[in-house]
């Protein structure tokens, strides 16, 4: 990956949508080279997908949470990783080293919600100790790494 790659990347993480003759006006190269850099840049790996960000607050999810989880009976953990899957305002879920096993990211309605999301998991697995953290203002928000 060379300077012109990472120019392209950093162009297209601003927005994904961003014509190929656009990209290519700003990094001085050819529209077809451009596209053909993209391509090589997909196939390696290096750009995993091109998808839309949606603004929480617009869909009625203004509350964010992180909660951190330790299971009490890890044999429960595939039954806890399947209801993490599949509920639709848990955004992201780490496997982590040191005081909790897991954390959850959660964007939800309201503490209502929250609430009862926390309640659904105490219920489906014990766990050994939890900690919820609700998030107050964002301060930096990044969706992909840099280059």
């Amino acid at each position: 990956m060379d300077l012109t790659d990472i120019q392209i990347i950093n162009i297209l993480k601003k927005d994904a949508r961003t014509p190929v003759k656009d990209i290519s006006a700003a990094v001085n190269l050819s529209a077809p080279a451009v596209k053909e850099r993209m391509d090589k840049l997909k196939s390696a790996g290096v750009i995993k997908a091109y998808t839309v960000v949606l603004e929480p607050k617009a869909l009625g999810k203004t509350m964010k949470a992180f909660m951190f989880l330790t299971l009490r009976s890890p044999e429960k953990a595939e039954k806890f990783m399947d209801v993490i899957a599949k509920e639709k305002d848990i955004l992201s879920c780490y496997f982590l080293t040191g005081d909790f096993d897991y954390m959850i990211e959660i964007a939800t309605q309201d503490t209502v919600m929250l609430e009862k999301m926390i309640s659904e998991l105490r219920n489906l697995a014990e766990f050994s100790r939890t900690r919820t953290i609700i998030v107050l203002t964002t301060i930096k928000e990044s969706y992909s790494v840099s280059p």
